[in-house]
């Protein structure tokens, strides 16, 4: 991501999507594990072909709980995304 205009196309595109993660797990929807930014990071790579440092991914904690949540994207200076993450048991 290099100019602030790819910057704010790229928050609009995070924004409208969900990123799907499937992990191992057990029937009540505990994680066998947890969902790191380094995951993230990799499946948003992968499913979209968006580079993005893990360094970049604000999380409270690991995601250990199948289930929505969201997660901040630090894009550029001032400039974050709110991406959904859906996380399914395999």
């Amino acid at each position: 991501i290099e100019s602030k205009n790819n910057v704010i196309n790229c928050r609009n595109y995070c924004i409208q999507i969900t990123l799907k993660i499937e992990s191992k797990g057990g029937d009540s929807g505990k994680l066998f594990g947890s969902i790191t930014s380094k995951d993230i990071a990799e499946a948003l790579e992968k499913q979209e072909g968006m580079k993005i440092d893990k360094k970049k991914i604000e999380m409270k904690t690991p995601i250990k709980q199948a289930g929505e949540t969201e997660v901040t994207l630090k894009l550029f200076t001032e400039i974050s995304a709110q991406l959904k993450v859906s996380v399914t048991i395999a």
